[in-house]
């Protein structure tokens, strides 16, 4: 991503004169740039954004009389993405960034393969998105799969961008999923904790391995039906797939999972796509810092489902 970011950049010139003498380079350019945060500022830094007199500096560096700053100032970059109009479910918006209700089916932001309009070329067509993401990822500070609905937060500003970043990177950041699987649960809770890493075979797919990341994994149940289960879900780490091959490991597949789940079978039950649902999602803005928690109601096929397995349940005890 840096390197896309150094492509799509300009180097900007500023003369030190005597009266910032002695300050410190990061200092000079947030009162320098004062409509610009001073995490941004401190970005240009991570990528060696910052030059005076033509030698790479760090953020402490104390500049002298005559000394000429020179910064990497990022610009919006061009990009193949197409705005594609097509209906959304805002949750929340602002200048800084925009919580959508994502749709199942729909894939969250170009990649190897992708064809159909994505969930970022449909926000594009209402709205402008931080470049920082990359050329196809404008905005993007996490993901859903394809098959996953429910709750995700956009960066529309740069600001916004870096603040989410390091928020998913800290683990400051709560999610909440819920998910139908197969099987009876006889305890209420529990957590697995197996680290995850991408098959060697299949490269699509993730696997529990030791070569892989730490990945932990809280689950709930909510209720048993007659022989799935419905489950609250909070992931501590945030690697890819984490929900479903941790869940798959303990022999509770997720219902409509073609990747991790079941193989076809008499009594498998049809599902048209993975039933997990981003319930609600937990941030703190990147401007006003206020603690803000996002939801999202279970969708039609979602309800449907859960009230034919409670039927199903029901007449179990006739």
């Amino acid at each position: 991503m840096i390197n896309d970011i150094v492509n799509h950049g300009d180097w900007q010139e500023i003369l030190v004169e005597s009266d910032s003498a002695g300050k410190r380079v990061d200092l000079f350019l947030s009162e320098y740039l004062e409509d610009m945060s001073r995490t941004h500022i401190q970005y240009f830094f991570t990528i060696n954004g910052v030059f005076v007199n033509d030698q790479p500096v760090k953020k402490n560096f104390l500049l002298k009389s005559g000394n000429v700053v020179k910064f990497l100032e990022i610009k919006p970059m061009a990009t193949n993405l197409k705005p594609t109009i097509a209906p959304i479910d805002i949750i929340f918006e602002d200048e800084s960034i925009i919580v959508i209700n994502k749709s199942p089916g729909i894939t969250v932001h170009a990649g190897n393969g992708t064809r159909e309009p994505t969930l970022v070329e449909v926000i594009l067509s209402h709205c402008a998105l931080s470049p920082l993401g990359g050329e196809l990822r404008p905005g993007v500070v996490h993901r859903l799969d394809k098959e996953t609905s429910g709750v995700i937060v956009f960066a529309k500003t740069d600001k916004a961008y870096l603040s989410l970043i390091e928020q998913f990177s800290r683990h400051r950041i709560g999610k909440k999923y819920g998910c139908i699987v197969y099987g009876n649960f006889i305890i209420k809770t529990g957590i697995i904790s197996e680290p995850t890493g991408r098959s060697k075979t299949t490269r699509t797919r993730m696997c529990i391995t030791s070569r892989g990341r730490k990945a932990t994994t809280l689950w709930n149940l909510c209720n048993n039906f007659k022989s799935t289960a419905l489950l609250s879900i909070t992931p501590i780490t945030g690697r890819t797939h984490q929900i479903r091959v941790h869940l798959s490991h303990i022999g509770h597949p997720i219902l409509g999972d073609r990747t991790y789940g079941l193989e076809p079978k008499s009594n498998s039950i049809e599902c048209e796509r993975v039933m997990l649902h981003a319930m609600n999602l937990e941030l703190i803005h990147p401007v006003s810092h206020e603690k803000m928690i996002f939801f999202s109601d279970f969708p039609d096929d979602f309800t449907d489902l859960m009230d034919r397995l409670t039927k199903d349940a029901n007449e179990k005890h006739i």
